[in-house]
């Protein structure tokens, strides 16, 4: 039996409290208060991840790029590790200009807790251009549980560690379906030009369309104290020394020793 359930939720009500979400929201109505790269500043940890498409160091980039349109957002997903110290959150943005929308899609936000409150470890979204699909984003809430500690921070991060080579090395050997061996039932993919997909068999008809044969370049690891939920992420590399780098990140929940896909996005070099 898995160790953590799918909560049947009516409504993204349910997604209120004091968890990511919530964050989330408070996030967004204060970017429309004082702008994007003000709210940004905020809320983005220290050593908080953006990506352009490559990884960039967040606060740095929000001061270098200021911005006078509007980001508009809404989590309607929340995934929370049981120890309450790292969270994810998903939804549909739009970014407006001159009164004009200049873009849509969806963003997977990664949050830790420090010190009582969320901050922003990791930003990403994609762009598409076909309407918001009619999912019940907050059917795919995750049940916060209590959890018995598995294993040591130390060996979780290097069992992520192996889980990632590993991986790399069958997407690039296999192709991308090689992920589906790791998909976790709620698996959700995220990529550019094309709305989320939920679940195993959504995502392999998006993977179809076919490989990417970058190299997955870790960059940092975070797990929760609970050992339930981690997020990874780093840059997609291409042959040659001057090939434009792109970004992944990837979100894994720990169940029967094992870790598996929660979700999956990867940004091309543009």
């Amino acid at each position: 039996m898995r160790a953590l359930t799918v909560l049947l939720l009516a409504s993204v009500s349910a997604l209120e409290g004091d968890g990511p979400a919530a964050a989330d929201r408070a996030f967004a109505a204060r970017a429309a208060e004082v702008g994007v790269n003000a709210a940004f500043l905020e809320v983005l940890a220290e050593d908080g991840t953006l990506f352009r498409p490559a990884p960039v160091a967040g606060r740095a980039w929000m001061e270098a790029h200021p911005d006078e349109g509007l980001l508009a957002w809404e989590p309607r997903v929340e995934w929370r590790s049981a120890a309450g110290d790292l969270g994810v959150t998903c939804g549909p943005w739009t970014y407006t200009q001159d009164e004009r929308v200049q873009g849509a899609g969806h963003f997977l936000s990664v949050w830790t807790r420090v010190e009582g409150a969320w901050r922003l470890a990791a930003d990403l979204g994609v762009s598409h251009a076909e309407p918001e699909p009619a999912l019940e984003y907050a059917a795919f809430a995750l049940a916060v549980e209590a959890a018995a500690r598995e294993l040591s921070s130390e060996a979780a991060e290097a069992e992520l560690r192996e889980a990632e080579a590993l991986l790399d090395a069958d997407t690039r050997e296999a192709g991308a379906l090689a992920l589906l061996d790791r998909a976790h039932d709620s698996l959700l993919l995220l990529r550019p030009g094309a709305p989320p997909s939920r679940g195993p068999e959504a995502a392999e008809a998006l993977l179809g369309r076919g490989a990417d044969a970058s190299r997955a370049e870790l960059e940092r690891v975070l797990v929760a104290r609970s050992g339930d939920l981690a997020a990874t992420w780093g840059a997609l590399v291409g042959a040659g020394a001057d090939a434009p780098r792109g970004g992944w990140l990837r979100v894994w929940h720990r169940e029967d020793g094992a870790w598996r896909l929660l979700a999956d996005v990867r940004l091309p070099a543009q």
